[in-house]
């Protein structure tokens, strides 16, 4: 028997004694009352009469105290009992408390143990499984490092569309053969699940890309070479939605599109529009690139845009990567473009007053890129040629000086 059950044994046994005395008192009471009618009806004397209830009464009184006094010590008693009574369950509750805590704890304690156990075996059962795969099947032994030391190969050989044609101009003839090899060996992947080789995959596929892209702007312009270009292009970004390298090239590639059956007009807004597609593309995948917007300033440029151009490559010169990494000679590239935007926007305005201030942004721009370094100086001298993008320059009294002297520094 649990010592709470006890105690309440206890507690019920002091509450039927509580109430035997107090249907005793009861009865003491009735029998006081009915003596004391009796001492009424026996004597009729009233001194004597007056004595004997006195003395009834004293007696009574004294059973009274006595009772009263029991009674106290028994509600005493209860009141210890029941106090005693309610800590013992509050001891019990708390002790089985702790003890579901601690049964949890070893619970969690042992699922976790078996949990482990579980990761190793299944390890071990993946290790098993692949080496008997490789044991079987050897082609699939090394098939991951082989396609990473593809892509290793061809990225160094393949050049970036977006650089310079020369890239592919200095490649020799075994680089080239050993790129067509490659391109053979990335035809089987179509019979593999890649998996989590999807984004070495792509960038071959980007890199091939380019390499026929290149092929098309500097050998003969072949239609099948443009067509390769584009779908390796388009397999590279299928692979790897994220491969803001062909988004970009594949931009760049529409840009090179001849289509024979277009007039020259439709044929442009169209290439833009498809290259700009591509760019904005790149842009909802990683917007802090300046690559994007160099070349959508461009085609505001060509838009005759040209407040919404400056305003690109101001985008553009807050960002801190050209597309994966810094390029100082692109951020010359972009001082350079915004200067000739502020020019054409100088004389474009109908603002007399805002002349000035357009053409000491060109100014700065161009000088600040001067400055850095820029190697395409026949571009620089055919702006500043009557109808050139930094002809504004030129006619300011302001800056004639200036240009004068930037010009000699070009032909020294």
């Amino acid at each position: 028997m649990s010592s709470g059950k006890t105690f309440w044994n206890v507690s019920v046994a002091t509450l039927l004694i509580l109430i035997g005395a107090s249907l005793a008192t009861i009865f003491m009471g009735g029998k006081i009352r009915w003596e004391d009618a009796g001492a009424k009806q026996t004597d009729d004397s009233g001194t004597l009469v007056l004595e004997k209830r006195l003395e009834l009464y004293e007696k009574h009184a004294d059973e009274l105290e006595k009772v009263l006094s029991f009674l106290l010590g028994l509600t005493a008693l209860y009141g210890i009992a029941l106090g005693i009574n309610a800590y013992q369950q509050a001891k019990d509750s708390s002790d089985r408390t702790n003890e579901i805590t601690k049964r949890a704890e070893r619970s969690v304690e042992h699922w976790q143990a078996d949990l482990t156990v579980l990761k190793n075996d299944a390890k071990q059962d993946v290790e098993k499984f692949l080496n008997t795969m490789r044991g079987t099947f050897p082609v699939f032994g090394n098939m991951d490092h082989s396609i990473r030391d593809i892509m290793f190969r061809l990225t160094r050989l393949l050049p970036v569309l977006d650089w310079s044609e020369r890239n592919y101009k200095n490649l020799n003839n075994q680089e080239k053969e050993e790129i067509l090899f490659y391109e053979k060996t990335v035809a089987s992947f179509e019979y593999f699940d890649l998996g989590t080789l999807r984004e070495p995959a792509s960038e071959i596929h980007h890199g091939l890309g380019n390499f026929y892209g290149l092929k098309f702007l500097t050998d003969g312009r072949h239609a099948e070479d443009w067509e390769r270009s584009v779908f390796y292009l388009g397999r590279a970004i299928r692979q790897n939605r994220h491969n803001i390298g062909a988004l970009n090239d594949r931009a760049m590639l529409a840009v090179s599109y001849d289509d024979p059956d277009r007039r020259p007009a439709d044929l442009e807004s169209y290439k833009i529009a498809e290259a700009r597609n591509y760019f904005n593309q790149s842009l909802g995948v990683d917007p802090d690139q300046q690559r994007p917007r160099y070349n959508l300033a461009i085609f505001l440029h060509v838009e005759k845009k040209y407040k919404e151009a400056a305003d690109m490559l101001t985008e553009a010169l807050e960002k801190g990567r050209w597309q994966e990494r810094p390029v100082l000679a692109r951020r010359v590239d972009l001082l350079y473009n915004r200067a000739c935007a502020w020019c054409r926007n100088a004389d474009s305005v109908s603002s007399v007053s805002q002349r000035p201030s357009l053409l000491a942004k060109a100014w700065g721009d161009l000088d600040e890129a001067f400055r850095s370094g820029i190697e395409d100086l026949t571009s620089v001298k055919n702006d500043l040629k009557p109808g050139g993008d930094l002809r504004a320059l030129v006619e300011d009294e302001t800056y004639r000086t200036r240009i004068q002297d930037l010009m000699k520094a070009i032909n020294a």
